[in-house]
C-alpha cells in the first residue's frame, strides 16, 4: 500500500475480494480522512473511488509498453465546498502520482534486470494476481 494511502485508513485491516475482472478494496478510513475507504478496479483500466460526499472514475490508456495516461472525473454532492472538493481531489492526484512512481521505479528496475520476479504475497496481492492472470488471457492467440 502506498504511504498516502497508509495515512488515510488502517492498512492492518485492508482487503481485496476478487469477483471476476473486478477487484473490491476496502480498508477503515482514519478519523479525518476524506476517502471512505472503498475502492473498486476492473480490468482492463477502469477504476471507482468513494468518498464521503462525491466519487471519482479513472480510466488508465497504455502510452505503450512503460507508461499510462490516467483520466480522471470527479463527482461532488452540490453542496459540498469547493475548498472540501478540491482537497478530495488534491489528496486522489497525490496518492495516484505516488503509486505511478512506485511502479515506474519496479519497471525500471525489472527492466534493467537488478530486480527478479517473485511469488506474490496471497494475501495483499490478489489484485495484482489478478492483473497478471487477466493480461495473460487477453493477449493469449487462440490456438489454430
Amino acid at each position: 500500500m502506498h504511504p498516502g494511502l497508509h495515512r488515510q485508513v488502517d492498512s492492518s485491516r485492508y482487503q481485496v475480494e476478487l469477483d471476476g475482472p473486478v477487484a473490491f478494496h476496502s480498508a477503515p478510513a482514519r478519523d479525518g480522512s476524506v476517502t471512505t475507504g472503498k475502492w473498486l478496479w476492473r480490468f482492463p483500466g477502469f477504476a471507482l473511488n468513494l468518498y464521503h460526499r462525491g466519487m471519482s472514475l479513472e480510466a488508465y490508456w497504455p502510452t505503450g509498453p512503460t507508461g499510462t495516461r490516467v483520466e480522471y472525473t470527479f463527482f461532488a454532492e452540490a453542496d459540498v465546498p469547493e475548498d472540501e472538493v478540491r482537497a478530495t481531489v488534491d489528496n486522489s492526484v497525490r496518492i495516484l502520482d505516488e503509486d505511478r512512481v512506485i511502479c515506474e521505479s519496479v519497471q525500471r528496475n525489472l527492466g534493467s534486470g537488478s530486480s527478479r520476479t517473485s511469488v506474490l504475497s496471497p494475501r495483499h496481492e490478489q489484485g495484482v494476481a489478478l492483473v497478471h492472470d487477466l493480461v495473460d488471457r487477453a493477449l493469449a492467440r487462440p490456438e489454430p
